[in-house]
């Protein structure tokens, strides 16, 4: 390297000495490993050799951005000179921190050269450094489709026919894809509600005792308002169930009446109501006779009674009662119907007709006779079947048989003294829809395991 001759100051440096260390790659003679001979380097402005000059010079590659902040004299290559020497006035031209003896022929031993290689690969591996950390990972196309899939079907809401046609896949394939997310955890669905286990519940309890629906509903805390909760769950069942021309069947108990309450008046083509069973000699709000007029207000509906009482004084009675007649088609209007809403009762004061002195003379030989509770005064045990007993004999309402054959018979009741009574009526299969509180239904759901 040179650089232009200038007139002589003799109190400024004229020349710096760059020691390069020999290296072993270009020893190819003794002369050669020797070493080059030292390169000058002559500043603008200098014409004599660097007078006193006792510093070390090396030199490091230098980005060119840091190239243009150095010094005018030092941008020239890709140089940084570190060292020290002397100037005009005292003190040091530049400095930095110090670096190993330049070479000479016999100290350039093997520690010189690893240390220069060491710095080297310094260099190089800082330089490397920012690039290797910014460096995108690969891309996996087969994870990046199966998020577009998700993200159109879940995120978008389209469906598998429409993410088929914008993919270019085929309806099948993105089914799989979709199914492959969920199990692979990249899908997860989460609902944030209280009522969410109530819903697990539902699927619980219609797998496992073969129900065509159900409905659960948070338990209060409050115990007496169980019914209220199940009323109101049962009245926006029913007006999604009830349609013209259709034919309801009623049973009788508070928890029906609770639920005429929350039921919206709607005016129905065709609708009739007829009761599933007789009527207590008592007037009573949760009476059939009541609970029958009150639905067909609310509906316009023609409306059909089974005029009778709920026990006849014996079995001849019962024959007779049901052998021809009105009665006899009422009850076979009743047999007919589309719909029946239904509660039950155990043998407890809680028990409607106990309660109301219908039968409370009847209770010790009932509980004697394995009873746990009654559907439609048919009284069961805890396998679900009539015990015997003279009140069955006796009763005038619609068999638990002919109950069974309508397509939907909707039991709505709750509480966890009633769990017997509803685990009997479940188990025979006499009602298919299901309307109750949470806590009784987590203790049908664990009885359901067995």
């Amino acid at each position: 390297m040179g650089g232009a001759e200038h007139p002589q100051d003799p109190d400024q440096p004229s020349q710096i000495t760059l020691a390069h260390p020999a290296s072993p790659r270009r020893r190819t003679s003794p002369e050669m490993a020797a070493g080059p001979p030292p390169a000058t380097f002559r500043p603008p402005g200098s014409g004599l050799p660097f007078p006193g000059w006792s510093g070390t010079v090396g030199f490091a590659m230098v980005p060119s951005s840091r190239r243009q902040r150095a010094a005018p004299e030092l941008r020239r290559g890709p140089f940084r000179f570190r060292g020290s020497f002397p100037r005009r006035g005292g003190g040091t031209a530049c400095s930095g921190p110090p670096l190993p003896p330049p070479w000479r022929p016999g100290n350039a031993g093997p520690d010189m050269m690893s240390e220069t290689r060491r710095r080297l690969e310094t260099v190089k591996t800082r330089r490397r450094l920012p690039e290797a950390e910014s460096a995108d990972p690969p891309v996996d196309p087969e994870a990046q489709q199966q998020i577009r899939i998700a993200w159109a079907y879940f995120v978008e809401g389209l469906t598998q026919a429409e993410i088929a046609e914008r993919l270019g896949l085929t309806r099948l394939r993105v089914n799989r894809i979709l199914q492959a997310c969920r199990e692979a955890g990249v899908i997860q669905i989460r609902i944030q509600s209280p009522l969410a286990s109530c819903v697990a519940l539902e699927r619980t309890l219609i797998r496992r005792y073969g129900l065509r629906d159900a409905v659960v509903v948070p338990t209060p805390r409050d115990e007496d308002k169980i019914r209220t909760a199940i009323g109101v769950a049962l009245g926006g069942y029913v007006e999604n169930a009830v349609h013209d021309g259709m034919l309801v069947g009623i049973g009788w108990g508070l928890t029906l009446r609770l639920g005429l309450q929350s039921m919206r008046r709607r005016r129905m083509t065709d609708l009739s109501v007829v009761s599933l069973i007789g009527s207590m000699t008592r007037g009573s709000g949760e009476n059939t006779f009541e609970i029958v007029s009150r639905f067909a207000d609310l509906h316009d509906a023609d409306r059909f009674y089974l005029a009778a009482p709920v026990y006849a004084d014996d079995e001849a009675q019962r024959g007779s009662l049901l052998a021809g007649g009105v009665l006899r088609e009422i009850y076979d209007k009743a047999k007919a119907a589309d719909l029946a809403l239904v509660s039950v009762g155990n043998v407890s004061d809680q028990n409607l007709m106990l309660a109301l002195g219908v039968v409370d003379r009847e209770v010790a030989a009932l509980r004697a006779a394995g009873a746990v509770g009654d559907v439609l005064g048919t009284w069961l045990d805890a396998e679900g079947r009539p015990v015997d007993h003279p009140l069955n004999r006796r009763m005038v309402a619609l068999s638990l048989d002919d109950l069974a054959r309508i397509p939907t018979v909707v039991l709505a009741s709750g509480g966890s003294y009633k769990f017997e009574i509803i685990r009997a009526a479940l188990r025979r299969r006499y009602v298919n829809v299901l309307i109750t509180d949470e806590t009784l239904a987590e203790r049908l759901a664990e009885d359901g395991e067995g």
